[in-house]
């Protein structure tokens, strides 16, 4: 017979976010791997034995239990959770923005772009993005007044557009502006984080030896072990996060597992 044993439904709780249990935050996590480990110091205790240290008896004089959570299904919420962080709103932030576009192959040798207001344009740079038969690619030279050479770009003060020289006719641009939203949430950026601090994670077991019953695994606090490592390298992401699970007032073991089949 084989015992097929998975999770379903999965969770992890904040417990310490400042304003009692209404301020908590809830993390429902779709898990693809789950893997809870544990780590034991052995110590031996010795003794005489026809004329011989030998082990009398063993205990354990540390345990260490870890909690990997991974999954394929990541969403906002959870790039925060692996970060340890609660979002936070920004009002009137500003960021670089990079865009690219195509000049005109025939006059007017514009780009217009409603972003480039009189303020973003101070600071928007201008670069050609590939090499073609106007030139090499690379940075352009502001001027003030149109362009009267390759190589120059025109970035106008009052903002909506770039004026190009005509050697760039057609080329691949690249732009940078400064960009300003009047709200957006975030995590990591200035000021105070707010930290997502200790959890408890909880899970249904699945078996379908049977019924499907195959119980709750319960591990009441854990807080987050390591930094995580962010990979954008095409496909599907997956996400892991490791937690430390911490001791528990009165219970031997950081965890508890229970059996579906006995609930009454």
């Amino acid at each position: 017979m084989t015992i097929a044993t998975g999770l379903g439904e999965t969770s992890l709780r904040t417990k310490d976010i400042a304003g009692g249990p209404t301020a908590q935050n809830l993390f429902p996590y779709p898990t693809f791997k789950f893997e809870l480990a544990q780590d034991a110091g052995i110590e031996e205790a010795l003794a005489y034995k026809a004329g011989k240290h030998q082990s009398e008896e063993i205990f354990e004089s540390t345990l260490k239990t870890t909690l990997k959570l991974s999954t394929e299904i990541p969403n906002w919420q959870m790039i925060g959770l692996s970060l340890g962080q609660i979002k936070r709103t920004f009002t009137s932030f500003t960021f670089p923005v990079a865009k690219r576009a195509t000049v005109p192959v025939t006059g007017p040798f514009e780009i217009v772009d409603t972003d480039l207001t009189a303020t973003a344009s101070a600071k928007t740079v201008v670069a050609i993005a590939r090499q073609g038969s106007w030139g090499q690619a690379g940075a352009l030279t502001r001027v003030a007044t149109a362009p009267a050479a390759s190589g120059e770009v025109q970035v106008l003060s009052a903002g909506t557009k770039l004026v190009f020289h005509s050697s760039q006719a057609g080329a691949s641009i690249v732009y940078v502006i400064d960009k300003t939203v009047p709200t957006v949430d975030a995590y990591g950026g200035p000021g105070q984080l707010a930290k997502v601090g200790e959890l408890e994670f909880f899970g249904e077991v699945y078996d379908n030896s049977s019924d499907g019953k195959g119980g709750v695994i319960w591990i009441p606090r854990i807080q987050r072990e390591t930094r995580p490592t962010i990979d954008f390298s095409g496909g599907k992401v997956t996400l892991e996060t490791e937690f430390r699970c911490l001791t528990v007032d009165g219970w031997d073991e950081p965890f508890t597992w229970l059996d579906g089949k006995s609930f009454t």
